[in-house]
């Protein structure tokens, strides 16, 4: 999953709730000044997550901070069905 890879600059601020991701995902995503602020993840297959990501990101479930993989510019994290995963920026 990659969040906004080519948002258009007169979009600087908005939301967007139901997009379909490869691996039995379903993203909503919050943007402020064109940088992503929030995500949310719902798992309905409970694969693997991976998010490409440049910026330093959280990921919570359930009020519980997750394990995360990182590798250069992406995350990874196992996730399980009917879960929900909130990423969120530090601050």
């Amino acid at each position: 999953i990659e969040f906004l890879p080519a948002i258009p600059k007169d979009w600087r601020n908005g939301k967007v709730k139901g997009l379909r991701a490869k691996g039995g995902f379903t993203v909503d995503i919050e943007w402020r000044e064109g940088s992503l602020t929030q995500a949310v993840i719902h798992s309905h297959a409970g694969s693997d997550c991976i998010v490409f990501v440049k910026d330093e990101l959280f990921v919570d479930c359930n009020g519980q901070a997750v394990s995360l993989e990182r590798k250069r510019d992406m995350i990874s994290f196992e996730t399980a069905v009917g879960k929900k995963y909130v990423l969120f920026m530090n601050g």
